[in-house]
């Protein structure tokens, strides 16, 4: 008795319900993408609309011109580097742990030190670090 050979279909990847749920996940994320476009030219400083804080006597400020160079308090460091910034800022910190710290940067500062500061402020164990804003203006 010969049996005779079944005939096995060859297993197949259906494309049309994958490309379904493709097409379903890139409108999904078309629609929740916010599409933003920054200027690159004409960045201003954040505003604030609040009432500003007057409390100057428990707060230490690090000021940052355009050129990058730092002024802690009221005395100017005499170069840009983070060893000196760290080490300015643990003196300071050490006489007078709760004082607030707000960076003060020129709007021509590059962020390259302002981000310096705020890593050399971490380093010494400053977690809370204010940035300075210009008021709102009335419309």
């Amino acid at each position: 008795m010969r049996f005779r050979a079944r005939r096995s279909e060859e297993p197949e990847i259906m494309l049309i319900p994958m490309i379904d749920v493709m097409l379903v996940l890139l409108l999904f994320f078309v629609a929740t993408t916010s599409f933003v476009r920054e200027a690159a030219v004409g960045l201003q400083l954040p505003e604030v609309s609040g009432q500003p804080q007057t409390n100057e006597a428990e707060r230490l400020e690090l000021i940052i011109d355009a050129e990058g160079h730092y002024t802690l308090g009221e005395q100017r460091l005499p170069d840009d580097q983070e060893g000196t910034l760290k080490q300015a800022l643990k003196i300071a910190f050490e006489s007078h742990p709760t004082q607030r710290f707000v960076i003060r940067a020129d709007a021509r500062t590059p962020h390259r030190f302002v981000v310096r500061a705020m890593d050399a402020a971490g380093q010494v164990g400053i977690s809370a670090i204010g940035i300075a804003a210009l008021p709102r203006e009335a419309q």
